[in-house]
């Protein structure tokens, strides 16, 4: 979904819900980079045998710990897949990265905003923190100041 096309706030917002691979993110990422900025939302599901759902879930509650950086309370853990390629192609996402799981949304530290955090996590460590419908709104640009300056209908938080 492009957000403002054609102009200076132009960002497109992606939702992701079947797999995909990591160079196909990384050509879709480029292209919308020259269009503007990108935010990713990715559904984690069990669906097609992924069973992100559960990995994400089981991930969580093993061992999490939590790291600041940058004033945020960021919750790490270790992927509990059998190969950690699933988290670690988002992980090194240049844009923004949400996951949805469960109807709860969470940040992805990625190379995009968190490129320090994510060179000291090891290989199949991730950090995430509990995030919010406004947070993804934020990081498309979008700001209620804004919204009331142009008129327009919020969106449903």
């Amino acid at each position: 979904m492009m957000i403002s096309a054609g102009t200076p706030l132009a960002h497109t917002l992606e939702l992701q819900h079947s797999p995909i691979s990591r160079q196909d993110i990384a050509i879709r990422e480029r292209f919308y980079s020259r269009v503007g900025g990108m935010t990713w939302v990715v559904h984690l599901h069990n669906d097609q045998g992924a069973l992100n759902d559960s990995r994400f879930s089981a991930s969580l509650t093993l061992l999490p710990k939590q790291i600041e950086f940058k004033g945020r309370n960021f919750v790490t853990a270790l992927w509990c897949g059998r190969v950690p390629t699933f988290i670690e192609k988002w992980k090194h996402s240049s844009a923004h990265v949400f996951f949805d799981w469960r109807g709860r949304l969470f940040y992805l530290a990625t190379m995009r905003a968190c490129r320090e955090l994510v060179a000291k996590l090891e290989k199949g460590t991730f950090a995430v923190l509990p995030a919010s419908t406004m947070d993804v709104m934020r990081t498309i640009g979008w700001s209620p100041e804004r919204n009331e300056a142009s008129d327009q209908t919020a969106p449903e938080a």
